[in-house]
């Protein structure tokens, strides 16, 4: 299994794995602006310079285009806007161009085999494993990577409206793989809900056997809450800590395009 955080590109994957299988996954543009604001700690890298009872986010998304202009690092820049349809394989100066937004979109439609959707995270799982043939305890995962409330913001009627129009490709984009998912749910078939059930009952007991609710560590620099597993706990648990994919899954600005994938 290739993970990783890159912009899409086949034709080097396939160079690396042949015939590969192709999965990626989505957030909502709202949500996802948002965490990547707080994540990568946007105001700082921007110099937003804001007083005690301030909202740096919304001061931002009133003049986005200025303080795009002073972004230097060309990173950065793509974290601004439409970040999940550059992962996808869109360049920056085509973000305004409906057509080729179209044509990128209806590519990666026949490019991967799996768009998952983070809002629906296990529902994503189950076609995961379908796919995949894994099983039940193929997919089973703990949340790791949360983000401090201290680097979350609010999200009000006129902020979500103002990130929307900001990344209007990546709205696109979500939209449209967002009802695909749902057909892929109709076609697994009659038992898919009651698969689902299954897998979050077991979830549920993990949760219960494995994790220490009120015990976590911080680190990343005062970005990363990771909680602990229960002393004692069933030697399965550890195998799960240790696998990463809670990690990979909890990050959500994926590709994996925080992510992908940050929570």
């Amino acid at each position: 299994m290739l993970v990783s955080h890159v912009p899409f590109n086949k034709t080097a994957i396939n160079n690396v794995i042949p015939n590969a299988t192709f999965i990626t996954i989505l957030r909502h543009p709202v949500a996802a602006y948002e965490s990547i604001f707080g994540f990568f700690k946007i105001p700082r890298i921007l110099h937003i310079h804001y007083a005690a009872n301030e909202d740096p986010f919304k001061m931002f998304l009133s003049d986005t285009d200025m303080y795009v202009k002073l972004t230097k690092n060309p990173y950065y820049m793509t974290l601004l806007k439409n970040r999940q349809m550059f992962d996808i394989g869109l360049e920056p100066k085509n973000y305004d161009n409906e057509t080729l937004v179209d044509h990128v979109i209806q590519q990666a439609a026949k490019d991967f085999d799996l768009v998952m959707i983070a809002e629906y995270f296990d529902e994503s799982l189950i076609l995961l494993k379908q796919l995949l043939c894994w099983e039940f305890g193929d997919i089973l995962y703990v949340h790791q990577n949360t983000r401090s409330d201290k680097l979350r913001f609010k999200i009000d009627d006129w902020k979500r409206q103002r990130i929307l129009e900001i990344n209007s490709a990546d709205y696109k984009l979500y939209q449209h793989f967002n009802e695909t998912f749902w057909h892929k749910v109709k076609a697994y078939g009659d038992n898919f809900y009651e698969d689902l059930k299954i897998f979050r009952d077991m979830l549920q007991k993990v949760l219960l056997e494995c994790l220490d609710k009120g015990r976590y560590v911080i680190d990343y620099a005062n970005r990363r809450n990771r909680t602990l597993l229960k002393d004692g706990a069933p030697r399965y648990c550890t195998q799960i800590d240790r696998s990463g994919f809670g990690e990979i899954a909890a990050r959500q600005h994926v590709q994996t395009p925080e992510n992908n994938t940050h929570v």
